[in-house]
């Protein structure tokens, strides 16, 4: 039957899926190849601090501070106060842990088992179209998040351990993030 309706099915599928995975793997490859060739040694480099020239600092160096590096002055005065992460009801956790889809639940629970078992930070990037899931999922996973934390004995619950952020004001409403 796939046969028959092939033409019919690459027609949808080109509705919803404008780019192929190979393509983006194909992308990332030469993107990697492109970071390799330009990363640089910057050891031997000489510069003139008259003549207003660029300073190269070591790219693969993750630790320091550049504002410091440069002399410029990295403490403010401004705080930040973030809100206790809200914990809710049982009934209400529970009610939204049935309400997930299976994809949905799989994720949240390979992501608790990374925090449970895990020793290693990880990043996942979570994408989809408008009304797939995302905040619902990003919600689940903070709620068990904050629970398993809040498990752990001796652990104070008004400490800070996980925040949600997101990359726009709507975005972060959707999520009761930052």
């Amino acid at each position: 039957t796939f046969e028959l309706h092939k033409d019919l099915i690459q027609q949808k599928r080109s509705e919803y899926i404008h780019r192929k995975a190979s393509e983006f793997e194909k992308a990332f490859e030469e993107h990697m190849e492109r970071e390799n060739e330009s990363d640089i040694d910057d050891t031997n480099i000489e510069y003139d601090q008259d003549k207003n020239e660029f300073l190269i600092y070591e790219i693969g160096n993750n630790e320091g501070d550049i504002f410091v590096e440069m002399g410029l002055k990295t403490q403010t005065e401004k705080v930040e106060h973030f809100n206790v992460p809200k914990v809710i009801p049982d009934t209400e956790y529970q009610q939204m842990m049935r309400s997930l889809n299976n994809n949905q639940r799989r994720y949240t629970l390979n992501v608790m088992n990374l925090i449970k078992n895990g020793d290693k930070q990880f990043f996942h990037f979570i994408n989809g179209g408008a009304g797939v899931g995302k905040s619902t999922l990003i919600k689940a996973v903070y709620q068990s998040t904050l629970r398993f934390y809040n498990s752990i004995p001796g652990s104070n619950p008004e400490t800070i351990r996980t925040a949600l952020y997101a990359p726009t004001g709507k975005a972060a409403a959707l999520i009761d993030g930052m």
